[in-house]
């Protein structure tokens, strides 16, 4: 998926996309698929998740929209 796409269609929908990402408020980043991991797919999401995580400083919220 292409990030500048994404950000366009949120702008389009009403958000301020630049706005809330210089508030360090919102962050669009391209996750592997978790369908490729050896494991299986739901520790693919596991690992995604843990290591999205891992990279928050508190108080942060976490969504993921795949």
């Amino acid at each position: 998926m292409d990030i500048p796409l994404i950000e366009n269609e949120m702008a389009n929908s009403g958000i301020d996309v630049e706005a809330f990402e210089k508030m360090n408020l919102l962050a669009i980043c391209q996750i592997p698929d978790p369908r490729n991991f050896r494991e299986g797919s739901v520790f693919g999401y596991d690992s995604i998740v843990k290591g999205i995580l891992a990279d928050l400083k508190p108080p942060s919220i976490f969504r993921m929209v795949s």
